[in-house]
């Protein structure tokens, strides 16, 4: 098990963690990643949470505020999600 992952890849993260996700490889207790294409974002917000993961931080990028969002994850126990309504944003 990996504590903290941190990634800014310029917008290949998303074929990284797709990756990931389709191995169900997330040895990661902590993800820092800055994201590039809002796009893509809620699809990526949608795995992280099937995944057990849930925000715990989210930093503004001033110089590419539009686009870019800079959020760290924490992966949470899934008995924690056992008794959580389905959240009606999450996509499936």
């Amino acid at each position: 098990e990996v504590d903290i992952f941190k990634i800014d890849i310029e917008g290949h993260e998303y074929n990284v963690f797709d990756d990931f996700f389709a191995d169900d490889f997330l040895p990661f207790r902590q993800i820092q990643v800055e994201l590039h294409n809002p796009k893509r974002n809620a699809r990526f917000h949608s795995q992280m949470r099937r995944h057990g993961y849930v925000i715990t931080h989210k930093e503004p990028n001033y110089a590419y505020f539009d686009k870019n969002q800079e959020l760290a994850f924490l992966r949470l126990s899934r008995n924690f999600f056992k008794d959580v309504l389905p959240d009606p944003h999450v996509i499936p």
